[in-house]
């Protein structure tokens, strides 16, 4: 077993134990799961189980990007192919973690098999019997899958092994669950090839069946890793998250500093009241907006412009990336951009979609560079990185700050060879990730298959992701694309900030884009917006913005106050749609947390739950953090005011919310002076360290730092438990920079 008192001692180590008949994988020493029979396609079928596969078997040790292992080599050869060989090693980590690291020594030239299609793989090495041993725990599934991670809005896969896997060119990873036990099955080399197919009853991860040739030492490795025992699902997700991006030294650095993500914007996008509906030229509607913010002192720092203002070609693809003339000014180019950028001063988040087959770039129609076979796919793909290099270069000196590369699950389907080739897919968005980080450009991923996430580790620019569908407001139905609590978990280990899309603020907006439609579930929008810890953009006519609804998510200047990490669905909520427990919540129950100083500050998002819950202490354990030994909770009413109570030893009891409604909870830790900062009532997230700094408890009061501007009213409320009573402090900064609140004082200094 991993799990030995040379690692700590809480850590679950899974294992893949590899005999002469076949492999086993074990958690703690308990099997789990049974492999299956090894095969594969090169030219034709070749299988152990038949005896066209010959297997040698030795030992190996050793360290690589993922740390120090050892393990079995497994070497496969096949009289019926001439010159055949893959050498397959399982590969058990010191940390608790498994890979299995399948190199194509040989290589194959005749790999596409009979289907030929992306929903399979070419190889049954490793696979997962969907029958498991009797020594088995119950396991519960959660798969990500689809556009957006997300399933366009329907969020992760649930269900009981084997229902609830998600398979094929849009499914995986997959996270198996016990009551005390989680293990993530991911891809861990080859994003873009490597895929998850039902065959033979059984699981099966390797090369995507669509691959035409594979060069002689190609590799595709397949990572399980278990998370730390009893620590809990959205926890081990993270773990994973963490080990890949060490292997693939990915830090938190671009995710921190990405200023389209941390500071407020503007939208144009689908659903927004002006996408493809300007009031005049964009530059009219544009500046339009932004004098109505001014009047209302509303922060907008940036804008996104979608796909409303380029060239576009055949099936609506991109034909030439520059402002079309009348778009923004008389003349269009890029001289225009530049324009804009200078006037409004905002830098930009732009769109671009998939390449048109006219595109102007393209050599075959008189451009300069070489992009793929237009005769081939609906589409076509660069395939020089000086293209990436003009293109982004030239972009960088008109405003853009991020790139939004959209259609990405159109593209990969609808180029034959980003999906035939063993390397295009991952060249394709390795170019566009270098050019990005020459010219400090941020990466924002739209419409992605879970592939393009776990490419994103190999590129740091990519700091941002849409993960659910477009917000399209209408009818009597509020637009589903708040439900965004699994697809941020994914996308959160991955080190990219979710991005829930644009929203408006008022209701009821006559004359957009989308009518004389309504949505009557602004403040959700506006909320979960905030909570995904990534880019707030609404997308109001000028008219409409709702100025304190839009100010719940910001600092004056414009940082937005997020929580540390995005809201995401809670373990018991996860284990509850598995249908692995039946005590979870009825519905939709997420969590997350701020931090002032060492403090820590929960907060508990609650949705369409159709019966009431009680949320224990144990529940609010995100990233391993503990809480305070006293805890208070709260709400803040429509009035703004506070209701506060201990935190329920017995746990804390969530009321039911309509699928219309939602609620948010808090918790506050209690200090030595029996004081507790509840923080800013009047903002989605109350103690937001980009807020609050630092605090000091004395004998009898609680002071903290507060950054922020010159003019800038600040109300931070404390909790006297001694007298059970709500104390607001109100001041003004008279600079920029920190100001201390106090809650014995009426004024601050």
């Amino acid at each position: 077993m991993l799990c030995s008192l040379a690692l700590s001692a809480a850590l679950c180590g899974v294992q893949i134990v590899t005999t002469t008949t076949g492999y086993t994988i074990e958690v703690d020493g308990v099997q789990w799961l049974t492999g299956g029979d090894a095969s594969f396609y090169a030219g034709q079928w070749l299988s152990a189980a038949d005896g066209s596969l010959m297997t040698t078997m030795d030992s190996v040790s050793g360290g690589d990007n993922f740390g120090m292992y050892e393990g079995t080599h497994l070497m496969f050869t096949s009289a019926k192919v001439a010159g055949f060989q893959v050498d397959a090693f399982a590969k058990n980590y010191h940390e608790g973690f498994a890979v299995f690291d399948v190199v194509y020594t040989s290589g194959i030239e005749a790999h596409a098999n009979s289907t030929a299609d992306t929903s399979g793989t070419s190889t049954t090495y490793p696979s997962f019997m969907f029958t498991t041993p009797a020594s088995a725990p119950a396991l519960g599934v959660m798969s990500w899958k689809g556009t957006f991670i997300d399933d366009s809005n329907h969020g992760p896969v649930f269900g009981r092994w084997p229902t609830g896997l998600s398979t094929g060119v849009d499914g995986g990873p997959h996270a198996l669950f016990d009551a005390n036990h989680t293990v993530v099955i991911s891809a861990a080399s080859n994003f873009m090839t490597h895929s998850f197919s039902e065959m033979n009853n059984s699981m099966a991860a390797g090369l995507m069946s669509s691959v035409t040739s594979v060069p002689a030492g190609y590799r595709v490795q397949t990572m399980l890793s278990a998370g730390r025992t009893g620590e809990g699902i959205n926890n081990a997700v993270q773990l994973w998250g963490d080990r890949m991006r060490r292997a693939y030294d990915k830090d938190w650095d671009v995710y921190h500093h990405d200023f389209t993500a941390t500071h407020l914007g503007y939208n144009t996008d689908h659903g927004a009241y002006y996408y493809y509906h300007p009031n005049g030229t964009y530059a009219d509607t544009l500046k339009l907006v932004q004098s109505y913010a001014s009047q209302q002192k509303i922060p907008y720092r940036h804008v996104l412009l979608d796909s409303w203002w380029y060239f576009q070609g055949t099936q609506s693809g991109v034909k030439n990336w520059t402002a079309r003339p009348g778009v923004f000014y008389e003349d269009g180019g890029d001289a225009d951009l530049k324009r804009l950028h200078e006037e409004t001063g905002w830098p930009f988040i732009a769109h671009n979609r998939f390449w048109a087959i006219d595109t102007t770039y393209a050599t075959f129609n008189g451009g300069s560079y070489e992009f793929s076979d237009p005769i081939t796919g609906d589409y076509v793909v660069p395939l020089e990185q000086r293209f990436w290099d003009d293109l982004l270069g030239n972009a960088s000196k008109w405003g853009l700050k991020t790139y939004e590369q959209d259609w990405l699950y159109n593209e990969y389907n609808s180029v034959p060879l980003l999906h035939e080739s063993p390397t295009q897919a991952r060249t394709w968005l390795m170019q566009m990730g270098e050019a990005a980080y020459k010219h400090d450009i941020n990466i924002q991923y739209c419409m992605p298959y879970p592939r393009h996430a776990l490419q994103s580790l190999e590129i740091k620019q990519v700091s941002q992701m849409r993960v659910s569908d477009d917000y399209v407001p209408g009818g009597n139905k509020p637009p589903p694309n708040w439900n965004l609590g699994g697809s941020s978990i994914l996308a959160h280990a991955l080190a990219i900030r979710p991005f829930k899309d644009n929203y408006w603020t008022t209701s009821i907006e006559p004359g957009s884009s989308q009518g004389n439609t309504t949505n009557p579930d602004t403040p959700r929008h506006s909320a979960v917006a905030t909570l995904t810890a990534g880019p707030v953009t609404p997308g109001d006519g000028a008219m409409y913005q709702n100025t304190s609804l839009i100010m719940k998510s910001t600092k004056a200047d414009g940082r937005l106050l997020h929580p540390n990490r995005p809201c995401t669905y809670s373990d018991a909520m996860i284990r509850q749609k598995a249908g692995l427990i039946t005590t979870g919540p009825q519905g939709h129950v997420w969590t997350t947390y701020s931090t002032v100083g060492d403090a820590k500050y929960n907060i508990v998002f609650v949705t369409e739950l159709a019966a009431p819950y009680t949320l224990q202490r144990s529940e609010l354990m995100l990233d391993g953090i503990p809480n305070a030994d006293e805890l208070v909770a709260y709400t803040v009413g429509v009035d703004g005011k506070a209701s506060v109570m201990p935190f329920p030893a017995a746990g804390l009891p969530l009321a039911p919310a309509s699928n219309d409604d939602f609620n948010l909870y808090y918790t506050a830790p209690v200090t030595a002076s029996r004081v507790a900062l509840l923080g800013e009532l009047d903002k989605w997230v109350p103690a937001s360290r980009e807020r609050f700094t630092a605090y000091t408890s004395s004998n009898s009061s609680l002071a903290v730092t507060a950054m922020g501007s010159a003019g800038e009213m600040v109300h931070v409320s404390f909790y006297m438990v001694a007298s059970s009573t709500v104390t607001t402090v109100s001041c003004t900064f008279t600079h920029d920079g920190p100001l201390v609140f106090q809650s014995d004082k009426t004024s601050c200094m």
